[in-house]
């Protein structure tokens, strides 16, 4: 097993009423979701705003987070962005205050060729000395990582050692398990924990672990211990609570259900709207018959 295998909390961003970054609220989150039993954080990816974050601000709540975690659990800092300098940047930073692993999404907005992607990739490996996760989300991305582009990227950079794959393409997980023996592969839709770790991933990242990370935690036990039927009872909950968290605004509702829990991540960035009032009690009601304490 990879030391970096497990399950990580893709980390909230907690902001004050004035939208300006709450690191007291951030650093309760973290030791919230270590607690949970997770093995680290993902942060600053796509459940943390990252689009929203200035460079400086991700750069303090990298330095947040290693100061709030230290060694109680591992750091996977998302330093994607839509430029390689910024993104080159965020990794030396990450390196140099302690992340474990760095991670990117490529490039996005412009419709980017595969060569331009790749070169973007090796610049951001030759960059660090840390492991690298590459981030695979298309359907936000725009570009589709292959199996075959790892294995070019892999021929020069051994420090890319996995990948984040949020795709439910999930018959390309075993041919990711080929590139190379300890090749690590992070599940990314939650409501595929199940047929991820059944396909053949190593690990998994998610939002959704910040509400129901007891649910998680023991789907995961019940998987390595060969237990299908509990499995598929308790992903069948899961997938139950975010069918009906997709019927909300999902980053408000996500944090609204964390202020329920106890653990107040306050507002989201604007463009996201904040919740009216009978979509609060709606939330209310989840919580109260689906997730609990």
């Amino acid at each position: 097993m990879n030391k970096l295998d497990g399950c990580y909390v893709a980390g909230l961003t907690p902001f004050k009423a004035d939208q300006a970054l709450d690191f007291d609220l951030h650093q309760r989150l973290l030791k919230f979701n270590i607690q949970e039993g997770f093995d680290g954080v993902y942060l600053n990816g796509s459940t943390g705003e990252f689009p929203f974050l200035s460079i400086e601000e991700r750069k303090q709540l990298l330095e947040n987070a290693v100061d709030a975690i230290g060694e109680k659990g591992k750091i996977l800092c998302h330093v994607g962005a839509i430029g390689t300098l910024p993104s080159i940047e965020l990794a030396q930073h990450a390196q140099e205050h302690g992340a474990d692993a760095i991670s990117s999404i490529p490039p996005f907005y412009f419709q980017y060729q595969k060569m331009e992607v790749m070169d973007y990739f090796s610049r951001l490996a030759d960059s660090v000395d840390i492991p690298v996760i590459l981030y695979n989300f298309p359907k936000l991305s725009g570009f589709d990582i292959t199996p075959d582009d790892v294995r070019k990227l892999q021929e020069k950079h051994q420090n890319i050692v996995g990948i984040k794959f949020t795709s439910k393409e999930l018959d390309k997980i075993p041919e990711f398990r080929t590139v190379s023996d300890d090749f690590m592969i992070f599940n990314g839709f939650d409501e595929l924990f199940s047929a991820g770790h059944i396909m053949g991933a190593t690990g998994a990242i998610g939002s959704t672990y910040n509400i129901m990370g007891e649910k998680f935690i023991q789907l995961k036990k019940r998987l390595n211990l060969g237990d299908m039927n509990g499995s598929s009872e308790l992903q069948s909950e899961i997938c139950n609570v975010i069918n009906q968290l997709l019927s909300f605004p999902f980053m408000p509702a996500l944090k609204h259900i964390m202020s329920l829990k106890g653990v107040d991540c306050g507002r989201c960035r604007e463009p996201f709207r904040e919740l009216d009032t009978d979509e609060k009690q709606r939330l209310h009601q989840l919580f109260a018959d689906c997730i609990g304490n």
